[in-house]
């Protein structure tokens, strides 16, 4: 059984995620201890729980420990062969970041996998909302032959969540490496905002949409689309999601809207987060540099990505990855090489 240090670096629930999705895909036991270790609130909370228990309905697998306030698991996973997958989320807790534990895992299935999830949020803060899963983690591990559809039956905000989410997730035929070397020309740049109905009343999301088309029409001379759209939801909430696609790849930023934030400022929050990703030498914003790891030690050849900081959640994922991988990682200034030739799976 491998033991895992759950307060290394970062320490915080990714650790915990990560380490049972790459469990169950090199079919190697684990131990976790000191889970959330230094957080306010140690342990496992509602959505990490339910992100380990899926993983374990997906495999077959074994889980002790699972539960609220957990600091400490076992898990022993069996083999990777469920067709339909549904989880309940009690809380606003981020259904981006239980996917980001359960598609991994998902690809490696015999069969195609339907997960539908009830309740949790869509959009929330440090985790990928819907709009970023859509239009750019999915199409970037498409590249690699990681293919999933993801549809939002209902959005979900804090603090009551209530999302409703399918995703279709095919079985990996071939990975792929992703090159990602330098951004080819500048296509386009587009957006959308996501709000709840209530907040049409005061032009909640087209105000966003102004405010950002405003400062990156400073920048950037190409026609600049941000759609609004109003929606369904349980609670009142709304984000935006603005991305530069450069035809090989796309690098994005996102807001989220909150109570005492204007309309404008939640615009500028992304115009200008976008802005500053641009204007580095990269090919992938810092999200998804992270968000990618676990793909690109998955493939036997050399993946390139140039990336605009490697944060410290980055180094504890790949020091993860390594405690169950033999991938190697060469990082030479803001440029990252992957490659796993020992890998069989």
């Amino acid at each position: 059984m491998l033991n895992i240090e759950g307060s290394f670096g970062e320490g915080g629930g990714s650790i915990v995620r990560l380490a049972v999705a790459l469990s169950a895909i090199t079919n190697k036991p684990i131990k976790i201890t000191n889970i959330r270790k230094g957080r306010d609130q140690p342990g496992l909370k509602e959505q990490h729980l339910q992100a380990i228990r899926a993983v374990s309905e997906l495999c077959d697998g074994k889980l002790k420990g699972d539960k609220i306030g957990s600091t400490e698991i076992e898990f022993t996973p069996g083999e990777i062969k469920a067709k339909k997958l549904n989880v309940n989320i009690g809380t606003a807790g981020s259904v981006g970041l239980l996917l980001q534990c359960l598609l991994p895992v998902a690809f490696f299935s015999k069969n195609k996998v339907e997960i539908k999830i009830k309740g949790g949020g869509t959009f929330g803060t440090h985790s990928p909302n819907s709009l970023y899963l859509k239009n750019i983690l999915l199409p970037t591990i498409e590249k690699m032959g990681f293919k999933a559809d993801l549809e939002v039956e209902r959005e979900g905000f804090f603090p009551k969540g209530g999302a409703i989410v399918k995703a279709a997730v095919n079985p990996i035929k071939e990975i792929k490496p992703l090159i990602l070397e330098e951004r080819s020309k500048l296509k386009e740049i587009k957006g959308e905002v996501i709000s709840e109905k209530s907040l049409e009343k005061n032009s909640v999301a087209s105000r966003i949409a102004s405010s950002a088309k405003q400062i990156l029409g400073k920048t950037f001379t190409l026609p600049i689309k941000i759609n609004t759209n109003y929606v369904e939801a349980i609670c009142p909430g709304v984000g935006i999601l603005v991305y530069a696609d450069y035809g090989n790849c796309r690098i994005a930023w996102d807001a989220l809207g909150e109570r005492g934030k204007s309309s404008e400022a939640v615009g500028k929050e992304a115009a200008t987060g976008l802005l500053k990703q641009t204007a580095l030498d990269c090919t992938v914003d810092e999200y998804l540099a992270d968000q990618l790891l676990i793909y690109l030690a998955l493939c036997k050849e050399k993946s390139i990505i140039k990336f605009p900081v490697l944060s410290n959640h980055a180094k504890t994922n790949i020091w993860l990855i390594k405690q169950f991988l033999k991938a190697d990682f060469n990082i030479k200034n803001n440029t990252l090489e992957v490659q796993n030739p020992a890998w069989k799976g």
